[in-house]
């Protein structure tokens, strides 16, 4: 009876303790976003979980992630992975360089036209009328023909 104790023991307290370690993992994520805070040197696992995320997630995945931290959710691919490392407090991956030249060319174009939808600040360019416009980068140049283009310079998004 005296060896039965222990067990029926640590059965009666095993549910306790997996009900708290289950509150306190609740409790570092908010609608699956860990917090910041809740990062430290001592737990690695995380930090590798997030940076994971990150590097696998889209840019449109990115962009909603970035948005529902608070975060500007414009820029490109490596400009959201690395704000979101800042955030989060990671280090900086190497071999990422934002400072990549990027030319954007407009070869033709009947009308432009520049404006501000004040209600959500942001920024836009239109062109209008067989335009082409052609995108240099690194060793790559993209062209796109379309009768018009609409440029969201605030959240740097082209919509052809």
């Amino acid at each position: 009876m005296k060896r039965l104790l222990p067990v029926l023991l640590c059965f009666a307290l095993f549910p306790v303790f997996y009900i708290q370690a289950q509150e306190e993992a609740e409790e570092t994520t908010v609608n699956g976003i860990v917090d910041s805070n809740d990062l430290d040197d001592s737990d690695s696992s995380e930090a590798s979980y997030i940076e994971m995320d990150i590097r696998t997630s889209s840019l449109m995945e990115l962009a909603a992630w970035c948005r529902e931290l608070g975060l500007s959710e414009g820029g490109t691919r490596e400009e959201l992975a690395a704000r979101l490392r800042s955030h989060y407090g990671l280090p900086s991956v190497q071999g990422t360089d934002l400072g990549e030249e990027r030319i954007i060319t407009i070869e033709s174009a009947n009308t432009t036209e520049y404006f501000t939808i004040e209600v959500v600040d942001e920024e836009y360019a239109r062109l209008r009328g067989d335009v082409i416009i052609s995108l240099r980068e690194d060793n790559a140049v993209h062209r796109i023909k379309a009768w018009e283009i609409l440029y969201n310079r605030t959240r740097n998004v082209l919509t052809a």
